[in-house]
């Protein structure tokens, strides 16, 4: 405990504006000082510090009696008020005074449709947060952990710290990792959730199927396919499979969006389309099954217009689209 964070404490004592358990924290410390189990000014002697104990212990006012409340609170601040100007001890877990006089706050950052951010964590891992998702972490890693959440998706790159892991929480999984390049696209209305490994290692943790831990290796991915709500009679399914390599063997499908461009490797029409919808910010149906599912490969820039990009994949599957009102294209 420094003395900055006990002077906070005392402070908003004397103050009138401790709660219950910061009070109780206060009392113990007085407990304790009267005691003398807590060292003073280390340079007197015990019987020089016992002395200085009971003068301010025992101090009389001249002046008119104070009230009660207030008198009990200045004796019990002239008590352990000397402890401020002495080397204090951590007679607590230093994590208990920080978490009461220093919470943790939780900082949520948010992409809209067609946005990118890139965000420094408190340990200086950096991440990438893709369109339409959501990253929240605290502003301080305290614990044994390094845990945040992803809705949506990220690319991360883990500064290593082998005694403090750090861990990425979805709806779906958990990505354990120590220090590592990976990429985790987990939108909440998209079939499939995927981890991808680009550097390191990695142990993915399936929520619905506690038993299955699966360790990623460099160039690898998982794709999970989450059980329905309503199909009882089957669990998420997992595969494991390679990433995906762009043409020209120069980028990865996975995180090309990283570097603004959308690249997509036999993946459905479906897909796709979801993927657009967060890029330009328009909603996308479809007039049958047929089409939603036919599958693309390819590879756009960021800048490239929804319709140049429309017209790209209608040279390899003939369908037809057309702009409807508040931003809805049908596809047909």
């Amino acid at each position: 405990m420094t003395r900055d964070i006990f002077k906070q404490l005392l402070d908003k004592f004397l103050a009138g504006k401790t709660n219950p358990e910061e009070e109780q924290l206060l009392f113990e410390v007085y407990e304790e000082f009267q005691k003398d189990s807590i060292p003073l000014d280390a340079n007197l002697n015990q019987e020089e510090n016992q002395k200085i104990i009971k003068e301010i212990l025992f101090a009389k006012k001249e002046s008119e009696p104070l009230n009660t409340t207030i008198s009990f609170r200045l004796r019990i601040a002239a008590s352990i008020g000397l402890l401020v100007a002495c080397t204090l001890v951590a007679w607590v877990g230093r994590s208990k005074w920080l978490v009461i006089l220093n919470p943790v706050h939780t900082i949520t950052v948010l992409t809209k449709p067609g946005e990118k951010k890139k965000v420094k964590l408190p340990d200086g891992t950096w991440v990438w947060l893709n369109s339409g998702s959501s990253l929240s972490y605290p502003d301080v890693f305290r614990d044994s952990l390094r845990i945040v959440r992803l809705s949506g998706e990220a690319h991360f790159d883990v500064t290593h710290k082998a005694d403090q892991p750090f861990i990425v929480e979805t709806n779906q999984l958990s990505v354990r990792v120590l220090g590592t390049v990976f990429n985790v696209k987990a939108y909440a209305k998209d079939k499939k959730t995927e981890t991808a490994l680009i550097r390191g290692s990695v142990l993915v943790k399936v929520h619905d199927l506690p038993n299955r831990k699966v360790v990623l290796h460099p160039s690898e991915k998982l794709v999970l396919y989450p059980k329905k709500k309503a199909d009882t009679g089957s669990d998420s399914t997992l595969q494991l499979e390679k990433i995906n390599h762009t043409e020209s063997a120069n980028s990865v499908v996975e995180t090309d969006w990283t570097q603004n461009r959308l690249s997509f490797t036999n993946e459905s029409f479906e897909q796709i389309a979801a993927d657009m919808e967060r890029w330009y910010g328009v909603k996308i149906t479809f007039e049958n099954e047929e089409i939603k599912q036919s599958r693309f490969t390819g590879s756009v820039s960021s800048r490239t217009s929804l319709w140049t990009v429309l017209e790209t994949l209608k040279l390899t599957r003939q369908f037809s689209y057309k702009k409807m009102k508040d931003n809805l294209i049908h596809i047909y």
